[in-house]
């Protein structure tokens, strides 16, 4: 994620900047400060099918409503993906191709805090349940916790290929839809974030997208009461890191990254 330095204060959207609320240490360490926060005024395996979607809105255009006429063409994703804990796992996901090609026609947020509408899109609502019913039959099967669910989301989303936006879409900075990112496959770190904070808003969880502004990057914040890690905070919320295009467990960032400051944009539905 190549980042462009413009972070300009919406006088209606939330940006919150907060400070790390523990140490960078690999070992877990209870975190032992919370952080001051700045408020501005907010914003007024299995195969899986997804139930069918509404029809395209009616401010489509191009091909995608060319293709409105053909609503059953799909296309068939599979995700193999090792869980290191739990083995190997296979989930496929039907991702109808008008829903895909509606989502690259869309134009694309102009500022970071617009990411969270990303996130929370109702249009991909079916296709992201459809991912989500895959992840509760393997919690099923496996007897998994609620922890263990979030250890599996976060390994689902970082076994999506990364590329930057300047090799994909020949764009400095093109942030993708949910529904974009399953279907290629592929993305950069707000990509993946967007992508794991629709699953885990869709499930229930408490999240936030984190952007890093002196490192160009975002990831994701989980308000879960874990006891380790790296966590930031946000109203009085402690939001772990939850690192989608690395290779880190549920908690913990990149060493530089808890030794910085981030925006904390939550994520609500």
């Amino acid at each position: 994620m190549r980042q462009k330095a413009r972070l300009p204060i919406l006088c209606m959207t939330i940006i919150v900047l907060a400070l790390s609320g523990c140490g960078v240490s690999e070992e877990p360490g209870k975190p032992d400060s919370e952080a001051a926060s700045l408020q501005h005024e907010p914003e007024t395996s299995a195969k899986v099918e997804p139930a069918p979607g509404p029809a395209l809105p009616e401010q489509s255009a191009g091909l995608s409503k060319g293709l409105q006429n053909v609503p059953n063409i799909t296309v068939t994703q599979a995700y193999i993906f090792d869980s290191k804990k739990w083995g190997d796992i296979v989930w496929t996901l039907e991702i109808p191709l008008p829903r895909y090609i509606y989502y690259r026609e869309r134009p694309r947020p102009e500022y970071f805090a617009q990411y969270v509408n990303m996130a929370t899109d109702a249009y991909d609502d079916d296709i992201v349940d459809a991912i989500i019913q895959s992840i509760k039959e393997t919690a099923d099967e496996k007897n998994l916790s609620r922890t263990d669910q979030l250890s599996l989301v976060l390994t689902f989303v970082q076994s999506m290929n990364y590329a930057e936006d300047i090799v994909t879409t020949y764009q400095p900075e093109y942030p993708r839809y949910p529904v974009e990112t399953l279907y290629e496959k592929t993305g950069d770190c707000e990509d993946t974030s967007i992508l794991a904070a629709a699953i885990l808003t869709r499930m229930g969880y408490d999240v936030a997208l984190l952007l890093f502004e002196k490192f160009d990057h975002m990831g994701v914040g989980v308000n879960y009461p874990l006891e380790y890690g790296n966590s930031w905070i946000y109203e009085g919320k402690r939001y772990w890191y939850f690192d989608t295009a690395g290779g880190r467990s549920v908690g913990w960032s990149p060493d530089e990254y808890g030794k910085t400051a981030a925006y904390v944009m939550p994520v609500r539905e």
